[in-house]
């Protein structure tokens, strides 16, 4: 039964090599692009940490936000809570609130929100996300 899993595997394997070979190009692509300044960034004036990957859902990455925030709150810092807002159904920015309907804002903001008692900000544009949350906070 093992030697079954093993041959699915490695099939698996093979048949995924060349997709990781072209995400290695494009971000390679994207890197140097960023370099030579055909990209740009765009910077905050105050710190952004940002705590989030390619994973799929389920690795507690929204827990540890909460726990980051509720640090940082310890602290004495004012501390903002950016997001995407996934399955938010808004345009622009939104400000998150407690009672708002999840449908609305995302399930996750508004837990954070509810959770950390910090502002909480959602929109797809990030830097435009987080410039509104400085201005408001």
């Amino acid at each position: 039964m093992s030697s079954k899993k093993s041959i699915a595997s490695s099939l698996i394997e093979i048949l995924l090599y060349p997709l990781s070979i072209l995400f290695l190009a494009i971000v390679t692509l994207r890197n140097f692009l960023y370099d030579r300044n055909y990209f740009t960034n765009n910077a905050t004036e105050k710190p952004v940490i940002c705590i989030g990957n390619l994973t799929t859902g389920g690795t507690g990455k929204t827990p540890w936000v909460a726990k980051m925030a509720d640090f940082f709150k310890s602290k004495g810092q004012r501390v903002a809570i950016l997001s995407r807002g996934y399955t938010g159904d808004f345009s622009g920015v939104l400000e998150v609130e407690e009672k708002m309907d999840p449908r609305q804002c995302g399930d996750e903001p508004l837990w954070l929100k509810n959770k950390t008692q910090v502002s909480v900000f959602v929109g797809k544009n990030r830097y435009q996300v987080a410039e509104v949350a400085l201005k408001n906070k």
